[in-house]
């Protein structure tokens, strides 16, 4: 994969609103949440040979692990839409021709499945992983929906630099997947419980239970 320009980013500027508290700073493991993921896609980027940043809001306040830069979001109170518009729009500015999502607050994630998104883009425009969804959802089988975890290639850098509110990508990646332009991976292809997101306390507790099950 060395031949392609690729930008691996990390989106950690949420607000936390459900958790409360900085979610990203919250122990799990021992660790602050974030680092779980923000190691996870230094391992994908090492991999891809690609180029890791986090996306973070403009007070920072997120120590980064090695061989990750943090680029800082203004916008970040306006939702998470702002800060994939703000990675698509660095890995345009890079000469990147592929940008790789992933979430902070999703610590499950493992680089191999990101690596195996970036495989699956080169056969499609884009790919993501599939998440329960409503039936409004238009996805590419019932009841599910594609979501991060994603990869898109540069075609849809544009489109995604006028990402703003909380929404982020999900629109985007449906219509693809009802073009048939999404490689999706099916959660019973990931390992369990891969596609967590913490969003309250609870749902750390959880996580927590699930690393104490080992």
């Amino acid at each position: 994969m060395s031949g392609a320009a690729i930008m691996v980013a990390v989106l950690a500027a949420g607000s936390s609103q459900r958790f409360g508290s900085d979610k990203r700073q919250a122990l799990l493991g021992g660790r602050p949440l974030a680092h779980h993921a923000l190691e996870t896609a230094r391992r994908a980027a090492d991999a891809l040979q690609a180029e890791c940043i986090a996306i973070v809001p403009a007070d920072g306040g997120l120590a980064m692990p090695p061989r990750i830069t943090a680029r800082a979001n203004s916008d970040s109170a306006r939702g998470m839409g702002t800060s994939v518009a703000m990675a698509a729009r660095l890995a345009q500015e890079a000469g990147c021709d592929t940008l790789v999502v992933t979430l902070a607050d999703m610590p499950f994630v493992r680089a191999q499945t990101l690596v195996r998104l970036m495989k699956g883009r080169m056969e499609k425009q884009a790919a993501a992983c599939l998440h329960p969804g409503s039936p409004r959802h238009s996805g590419p089988r019932p009841g599910l929906r594609p979501g991060p975890p994603a990869v898109f290639d540069a075609r849809h850098f544009a489109a995604l630099q006028q990402l703003e509110g909380e929404r982020g990508a999900g629109a985007l990646l449906a219509r693809l997947a009802g073009e048939g332009a999404v490689h999706c991976l099916a959660a019973d292809t990931l390992a369990p419980h891969e596609l967590t997101d913490i969003d309250t306390p609870q749902a750390l507790a959880r996580a927590e239970a699930l690393l104490a099950d080992g």
